[in-house]
C-alpha cells in the first residue's frame, strides 16, 4: 500500500516538459509549426477576419486546398482564440495550421490570422 501511494505521489511531483513556442502577431494563412514529431498543448492567436476555421494538418508543407485536417476549430469574426490540449497534449508527426473558409477540408483563407503554438519537441 505505501509503494503504491508513494508511486502516486511520485508522478504528481513530476515536472512538465520543456515547452516552447513557435509562431507570432504576423496576420497570414498559414505556420509551419514542426517538421519533426512533437506534442502540441495550445494553439492561440487572432483571427482579424470574418469567421472561418482554424485548420491542424499533419503535414510539413503548407497544406494544399481540399486536404482533410486532423482538428477543425470554428474561430468568430474579429476573435482572439485558444485551443488547449491538456497536460497531456496531442502528439503529432508533424505540424502546420491555416485557415479555412471550410469546416472540413482546407478552402485556404486570406492573411487574416496569426498562430502561436506552445509545444514540446
Amino acid at each position: 500500500m505505501l509503494a503504491v501511494f508513494m508511486t502516486a505521489l511520485g508522478a504528481l511531483a513530476t515536472p512538465p516538459p520543456q515547452t516552447i513556442s513557435i509562431g507570432n502577431a504576423t496576420l497570414t494563412n498559414s505556420l509551419i509549426v514542426a517538421t519533426s514529431p512533437v506534442k502540441l498543448y495550445t494553439l492561440c492567436g487572432y483571427n482579424n477576419g470574418p469567421a472561418q476555421y482554424v485548420m491542424l494538418f499533419q503535414t510539413n508543407a503548407v497544406p494544399n486546398n481540399g486536404m482533410l485536417a486532423k482538428h477543425s476549430f470554428a474561430v468568430g469574426a474579429q476573435q482572439n482564440y485558444s485551443f488547449d490540449f491538456s497536460f497531456y497534449g496531442e502528439d503529432l508527426d508533424t505540424l502546420a495550421v491555416a485557415n479555412s473558409t471550410t469546416p472540413d477540408v482546407l478552402t485556404l483563407g486570406t492573411t487574416n490570422c496569426s498562430f502561436q503554438a506552445i509545444l514540446a519537441r
